[in-house]
């Protein structure tokens, strides 16, 4: 029993050593990386630029991708709906609200195409931000958005193609 568990092991580490040292799939994976990177300070400057210059920020977070993230380094989010969110914090924390209430429309509209878990994620950031502008009627807004984005993963996850093959003490 030992010896077969011993094998098991061995081999699966023989699979990991031979994945990663697969030069193809290490120049991939870098080159993932430093498209996230690229990405994420695009998204600072872009934030950053919005205190100087509010329009063009805006403008540039419109030109910024805004599909579904995907790959090992992928974030919660896209490059084009985390610029928005960053200026409408930026806004929000300088008591400019009406910038922030803009930007917060612009993330909110961008993510509107998005799954239905990082569109989710992007109306409770715009609840938030609501609440901090004390904007309580686009905050109720936005909640009744997210409840929309949860029901539908709901249906998604309780009829779906696939299965719930999880045992049912796992299920939520």
């Amino acid at each position: 029993m030992q010896s077969l568990q011993a094998h098991d092991t061995t081999s699966y580490r023989s699979d990991l050593t031979m994945s990663y040292s697969n030069p193809e799939v290490a120049g991939q994976i870098a080159q993932e990386a430093r498209a996230q990177q690229t990405q994420t300070q695009q998204v600072d400057t872009i934030a950053a630029e919005s205190v100087e210059n509010f329009q063009r920020a805006m403008n540039a977070a419109s030109l910024l991708p805004n599909s579904d993230p995907q790959g090992p380094f992928r974030q919660d989010g896209t490059p084009r709906c985390e610029a928005y969110k960053a200026i409408a914090q930026r806004m929000l924390g300088r008591k400019e609200f009406q910038k922030a209430a803009e930007a917060t429309k612009a993330m909110v509209s961008a993510a509107a195409d998005l799954k239905a878990d990082v569109r989710a994620r992007y109306l409770l950031s715009a609840i938030l931000i609501s609440g901090g502008m004390k904007d309580l009627t686009s905050a109720k807004q936005y909640i009744a958005s997210g409840m929309k984005a949860a029901d539908d993963l709901y249906h998604q996850d309780a009829f779906g193609d696939c299965p719930n093959v999880a045992s049912k003490i796992d299920w939520p």
